[in-house]
C-alpha cells in the first residue's frame, strides 16, 4: 500500500457505507484503502442486529479480520470484541449472524505463496 497515504482520519466522516455485493441488506462495508496493483484492501463491515448470512465464504485471497464491538456467532462459536481471524486463501468460513450488530476491522491481500 506504498502509494495511499492518508493521515489520522475519522472513516466514518470520511469514508462511503455501501452495500457490498451478495451479502444480506444489513451488512454495510466501506474500503478505507484499497491498492489496486497489489490487491490489498483494508475495509471495515458494519452487520446490523439480526442479521444472518446462511452461506459458508471461500475466496481466493488471504483474510485478516479483527472484532471491534458487537458480536457475532459462526458455527456455535461466539466471535467477541477483541478477537481476530486469519484466513488462507479458499479457507471455508461461515455461515454467520449477529443478534445483537457487530463491526469488524478487515484486511484483504493475495496469497504471498502465488507468483
Amino acid at each position: 500500500m506504498g502509494k495511499i497515504e492518508k493521515e489520522w482520519f475519522d472513516p466514518n466522516i470520511k469514508g462511503v457505507w455501501f452495500h457490498p455485493e451478495g451479502y444480506p441488506e444489513t451488512v454495510k462495508q466501506m474500503i478505507i484503502a484499497k491498492d489496486e496493483e497489489t490487491g490489498v484492501q483494508v475495509s471495515m463491515s458494519i452487520w446490523e442486529p439480526g442479521t444472518q448470512d446462511t452461506r459458508v465464504l471461500k475466496h481466493d485471497n488471504c483474510e485478516i479480520c479483527f472484532m471491534v464491538e458487537g458480536e457475532q456467532v459462526c458455527n456455535g462459536q461466539v466471535i467477541s470484541p477483541g478477537m481476530v481471524t486469519i484466513r488462507p486463501p479458499f479457507m471455508p468460513h461461515g455461515p454467520f449472524g449477529s443478534p445483537n450488530g457487530c463491526k469488524v476491522f478487515e484486511v484483504f491481500f493475495p496469497d504471498p505463496n502465488k507468483k
